[in-house]
């Protein structure tokens, strides 16, 4: 019997949590590990299962009935998960059944309440695995980095009826026999992933691969893994929640008509997810002539050519979406039509109330180039949709930017709040010299927005827009956002000091503004009514322009812009 322990009148809960591979490392009697999990447990949140009169009494742990056990035990490794992992999970009911025979008969009697399973690891023996523990649920997760362990791992695979999860990561591995392996049903598996970062081209899956039958998988996730046979696979996978396929190769290639015929058998996927790789050829498609529902997508990403995602939207509905996440990539010219029309049957995104035209530098897409992205935000809930269009320099990214607004204009003429910036690092001078972006795409681009009244723009990209808007001139004044009123512009300070900042911000813009005389002080921004600084003095040329303006019929006003009030998003 478990000794005794005297519970203090007061009680206090204990809030410190001792890590358990410290508590491993010493030898302690099973009667002290009973009392350790006794008092860390009902030290949290078990008072209640100690009868006032108790209190000050001596106890013993061998009082407490079989369910409260049962309840104690489960708080406690559901506490080694959430604080250690599943690892120290594992550990901790291990920890439980050397403590007692009783404790033992009550952790194995609970497999499915304490969520027992087996985890195997490529640097852990299987023996240690199958031969000590009964016939638990397997967990195959770790990175495998041949020549080692594949023939440890073909080995667990042999037990497929106990394999619930599969998480792997290869590299320049034989893929083949491991395949093979799982041509086999797996009747308990409930999640696969599995991401190659090999250097040479990984073998096809099969499509015999788990012999079509895997009733509880919920996950499947593929990285540089070619699976055209994928489609056949999943009118056999009916409860899949997640999939998400990446860096699909050529060889990896599925149809979009295939892949809509298989993902309309789901009715439970809620997160889709397709990468393709850059120059993956698309053969041309008919228009379809159906569609089918996906009730519970929330979440679509795509990436690839714009001819698969065209086919491919036209083909579905999703009436919950939330989150679309269209990628283009290299590509000048294509058509955004059906994903227009698409949008336009999303509830959620109907009416956008702003809009954001980011361009985000190559030096935080290294595996990518330069991206421009096209976001529009809900006005209510909190879902999202962009669109991003890659290619390896800017200047190869405006026609195609003018073409998807030119394709979104009757949704983007409604919003009133309009970004332009940039994300990672700022323009440099270079950039500008080397960009030379024509003024008249510019124009185009912005012609689109006629119910936006707030403009914000970085400092960058002010600079850059500047010159297109001063030439407009007359009528084509009111062409160019009718309904502007306030234009929010982004002035910080640089690094190297405050008056190399204001060199370089009078060298672009306010020599602009003191050149305008006469008329040409109403034919720039005619509904400008205020400019935001943030907190710097206001340089001689925009309080030159200030006056002009107020001396004519189309006064502004001239504020400061709060660091704190900057709305630049994602």
């Amino acid at each position: 019997m478990p000794s005794l322990t005297r519970l203090p009148a007061s009680f206090p809960p204990t809030t410190h949590h001792s890590d358990l591979k410290a508590f491993y490392g010493k030898e302690r009697s099973n009667q002290a590990k009973s009392m350790y999990v006794f008092r860390r447990v009902t030290s949290h949140n078990d008072r209640r299962l100690i009868r006032y009169d108790d209190v000050g009494r001596d106890i013993t742990i061998d009082m407490l009935p079989d369910e409260v056990l049962l309840d104690i035990f489960g708080f406690y490794v559901g506490e080694a998960q959430n604080v250690h992992g599943e690892a120290l999970k594992v550990r901790a009911w291990q920890l439980l059944v050397h403590v007692s025979r009783r404790w033992r008969i009550i952790v194995f009697g609970s497999q499915h309440r304490l969520d027992l399973r087996l985890v195997w690891t490529p640097l852990k023996p299987v023996s240690d695995t199958l031969e000590v523990w009964p016939a638990l649920p397997l967990v195959i997760r770790g990175w495998l980095d041949p020549p080692n362990h594949a023939d440890n791992l073909i080995a667990l695979l042999g037990h497929s009826d106990r394999v619930c999860e599969i998480d792997l990561t290869t590299t320049n591995c034989d893929l083949k026999p491991i395949l093979t392996a799982m041509n086999v049903p797996f009747p308990q598996l409930t999640h696969l992933r599995h991401e190659s970062y090999s250097s040479i081209l990984e073998p096809v899956v099969p499509d015999s691969f788990l012999s079509g039958s895997a009733p509880h998988l919920r996950s499947i996730a593929f990285r540089s893994l070619p699976f055209p046979g994928l489609p056949k696979l999943l009118p056999s996978v009916a409860r899949l929640v997640t999939l998400h396929l990446t860096n699909i190769s050529q060889s990896g290639y599925f149809s979009p008509e295939a892949l809509v015929t298989g993902l309309s058998t789901l009715t439970s996927l809620e997160d889709l997810r397709l990468r393709f790789q850059a120059y993956v050829s698309v053969p041309q498609y008919p228009p379809p002539v159906t569609r089918s529902v996906l009730p519970t997508l929330t979440s679509f990403e795509f990436k690839g050519r714009s001819e698969y995602s065209e086919y491919f939207v036209a083909r579905i509905d999703a009436p919950r979406l939330n989150n679309l996440k269209i990628i283009y990539l290299y590509q000048r010219d294509f058509d955004a039509s059906q994903l227009v029309r698409f949008y336009n049957r999303i509830p959620m995104f109907t009416v956008p109330k702003e809009v954001h035209l980011v361009y985000i530098n190559a030096a935080c897409q290294t595996d990518l180039g330069s991206v421009t992205r096209f976001s529009l935000v809900p006005t209510t809930g909190n879902g999202q949709f962009y669109v991003e269009i890659v290619s390896a320099h800017m200047t190869r990214q405006f026609s195609p930017l003018l073409r998807l607004c030119t394709s979104f204009s009757r949704i983007i003429s409604t919003p009133e709040l309009l970004y332009i910036y940039e994300r990672g690092l700022s323009f440099t001078q270079e950039q500008y010299q080397e960009d030379d972006i024509e003024n008249m795409e510019w124009l185009a681009i912005l012609c689109q927005f006629i119910a936006v009244n707030e403009l914000h723009l970085s400092k960058s990209f002010a600079s850059r827009i500047a010159p297109a808007l001063q030439t407009l001139v007359r009528e084509r004044v009111t062409e160019v956002l009718p309904s502007l009123q306030n234009i929010f512009l982004e002035v910080t300070p640089i690094p190297g000091g405050i008056q190399h900042f204001f060199a370089l911000f009078a060298s672009r813009i306010v020599p602009t503004l003191q050149m305008l005389v006469g008329e040409r002080v109403t034919g720039v921004l005619p509904f400008l009514q205020y400019i935001y600084l943030e907190g710097t003095p206001v340089p001689g040329g925009i309080r030159h322009f200030f006056a002009l303006r107020r001396r004519s019929s189309h006064p502004i006003a001239i504020s400061r812009w709060n660091e704190a009030s900057k709305l630049m998003k994602w």
